[in-house]
């Protein structure tokens, strides 16, 4: 997570978090709620799937750019506020990584 996303606004954003709050996480100085818990291993799997196809700067744009199987939304945009991995709009973005590991994805 640290390599991929680091500790910027897109990982807040992505957890429902503010960033001041991810980094008090990441330095120990304070606990997260379960639900960021969930929503952070989550991610990290997510993550994963695209990570031997796109370095560091492609993964966060993964994130960023508007997809054709999301209906024209970016993954971004399916995972705002306190949204669950169980959530019916957020099961497609798994489909979605998996094919952006195999280099089956372009848009």
């Amino acid at each position: 997570m640290r390599d991929a996303l680091d500790y910027n606004a897109l990982l807040a954003a992505l957890l429902g978090v503010g960033l001041a709050s991810v980094r008090r996480y990441a330095k120990g100085e304070r606990h997260c709620s379960v639900s960021v818990a969930v929503r952070l291993h989550w991610l990290a799997l997510l993550i994963d799937q695209p990570e031997g196809a796109y370095n560091a700067y492609g993964i966060r744009r993964w994130f960023q750019r508007p997809r054709a199987a999301l209906d024209g939304q970016a993954p971004q945009d399916r995972l705002k506020g306190d949204w669950d991995p169980d959530d019916n709009d957020i099961q497609p973005l798994v489909a979605l990584a998996q094919s952006a590991s195999l280099g089956l994805i372009a848009s």
